[in-house]
This record gives C-alpha cells, sequence and structure tokens, in this order.
C-alpha cells in the first residue's frame, strides 16, 4: 500500500511539473506543427535582384544572338511551343539539365528566363539558381509566354 501512495504522488508531482514547466511535454493536448513560411515574399524580394526584360527586348535579343533565353517551364509544355531560340531548364530539373543548357555558355553572356507569365514564379527560382552557378546577366521576362502571345509573336515547336 506505501509503495501504491509513493507511486501516485510521484506521478501527480510528475504531471503537475510538467505542465507548467514551458519545456513540458504535451499531454493530451494537439500538437500542432509550425506554421508553413510562404515562399512568396522571399521570391518577389529575389525579384528585385533581377532587371526585368519585356518582349520586344527578348525578341530582339534573342534574333541577333545576344541573349540566351531559357525557358522554366516543364519538358512538356516547352516541347508543346517555346520562344523561338528558347533552351528549356526548369528549376526542378536544374541538377540533371544545367550542363546541357548551360555548360558551354560563357559567365558573362546575357540570360533571359521566363515561364507561362502571371501567377508562375519559376522564371525567379530559376534565376537564382543560374546566379548561384556564377552567372551575372540574367533579365527575368516576368509577361511569359502568356506576354509573348498576346503581343502576336509565334512559337518554336
Amino acid at each position: 500500500m506505501e509503495i501504491s501512495l509513493i507511486l501516485g504522488l510521484s506521478v501527480i508531482v510528475a504531471v503537475a511539473f510538467n505542465h507548467f514547466s514551458p519545456a513540458g511535454i504535451p499531454l493530451g493536448r494537439k500538437i500542432t506543427p509550425p506554421p508553413v513560411e510562404n515562399p512568396l515574399p522571399a521570391l518577389q524580394e529575389a525579384a528585385s535582384d533581377f532587371p526585368e526584360a519585356d518582349a520586344v527586348l527578348v525578341r530582339q535579343l534573342a534574333e541577333n544572338g545576344q541573349a540566351l533565353i531559357l525557358d522554366a517551364r516543364q519538358p512538356d509544355l516547352f516541347h508543346a511551343g517555346h520562344i523561338p531560340g528558347a533552351k528549356n531548364l526548369p528549376p526542378d530539373k536544374f541538377a540533371s539539365f544545367w550542363r546541357g543548357v548551360l555548360g558551354r555558355v560563357a559567365l558573362q553572356k546575357m540570360i533571359i528566363i521566363y515561364c507561362s507569365g502571371g501567377s508562375c514564379h519559376d522564371s525567379l527560382t530559376l534565376a537564382q539558381m543560374v546566379s548561384r552557378s556564377g552567372f551575372s546577366s540574367i533579365m527575368i521576362y516576368r509577361g511569359g509566354l502568356a506576354d509573348w502571345l498576346e503581343k502576336g509573336f509565334g512559337l518554336e515547336k
């Protein structure tokens, strides 16, 4: 009986201590995970690191070979139609695609990156990756393919 009494009091003291301790283990309370950070503010801040290009500039630089145009969309979308002369380099395939796309490109070469336009942020993500790879002349065509088509410019397949 004494052992039961001592054991019972120990459990009560331990639970009370745990309850009032800031580092206590949650007992009977639902554990909520930390909130997931919204990546959009970080992407918007990163966007200010890269100047913007418009459709006319993209077309001019692509036609005269002064810029490498990178399409950040997935390969199936790229093959369905892309800005003439563009190379495909989706951010999620950067590790396996980058050598084939950027391997022989001079680090000083102007690179213009686009995606679908609108709410697509793949171009910003890719621009950060390309920048970390040593390239310094990077522009974002924020209007992307939607703006390109709206301007009446053709696609390459």
